[in-house]
């Protein structure tokens, strides 16, 4: 029988954004506290305000993995570089970037979300995180040589996973940790640095492939 594909897209049709946003949703409470958890209404108000910022894996059309990036203004960027941070509470809609939107070509990003299926966590066949990971480096590679241009970058990391994914795969730095090992990460980042990150990874999905 011939393997289902998986298939990792960066667009979400406006039709079916509501429900993706719900699915979206879904599959962090499968993985996280459910307090830290945004909610689908949340989502879907971003979505209107940039469609582009989410990275989807899927399986026959069911949602097993994602990434979402917010480009944000700078000044809602710099809260993000503190404990305390509440994406909530402070990423408001008027804080989010479109891609290319005229203000500037120099990008500030916020890595909010990275959540693999826990069926699909140990994959060896399927690593989700590096495809999901290369297909956004992808992305940001392309958009830096078509003029939009990622400076700097944050993320927001909730375990030892995701400590693990802001260092090894972005390259960032830990600047504060909480008593509840929520630490903040941040990098300066161009579209040079970004190949560079891109070509590690290609290599550690071919590493892969030679140990199947």
């Amino acid at each position: 029988m011939e393997a289902t594909p998986l298939i990792i897209t960066h667009t979400i049709a406006h039709d079916e954004a509501e429900g993706m946003m719900r699915d979206i949703e879904f599959l962090a409470r499968n993985v996280y506290n459910s307090s830290t958890v945004i909610s689908a209404d949340v989502l879907f108000g971003w979505y209107q305000r940039n469609p582009s910022l989410w990275w989807l894996a899927k399986i026959n059309n069911r949602l097993i993995g994602y990434i979402y990036v917010i480009p944000l203004k700078k000044d809602t960027f710099q809260k993000t570089l503190r404990l305390g941070f509440d994406e909530k509470l402070d990423i408001i809609d008027d804080a989010i970037r479109n891609w290319n939107d005229g203000q500037s070509n120099q990008y500030s990003l916020y890595l909010c979300s990275s959540v693999v299926d826990p069926l699909y966590q140990k994959s060896f066949v399927l690593p989700i995180h590096l495809l999901l990971v290369q297909n956004l480096l992808k992305t940001l590679v392309f958009y830096g040589k078509s003029g939009t241009i990622m400076t700097e970058w944050s993320a927001f990391a909730v375990s030892r996973v995701g400590c693990h994914i802001a260092q090894e795969y972005y390259d960032m730095t830990c600047l504060a940790r909480d008593n509840h090992n929520n630490s903040i990460f941040y990098g300066i980042t161009n579209c040079e640095h970004q190949e560079v990150l891109l070509q590690n990874i290609q290599r550690k999905l071919e590493l892969r492939k030679l140990k199947i």
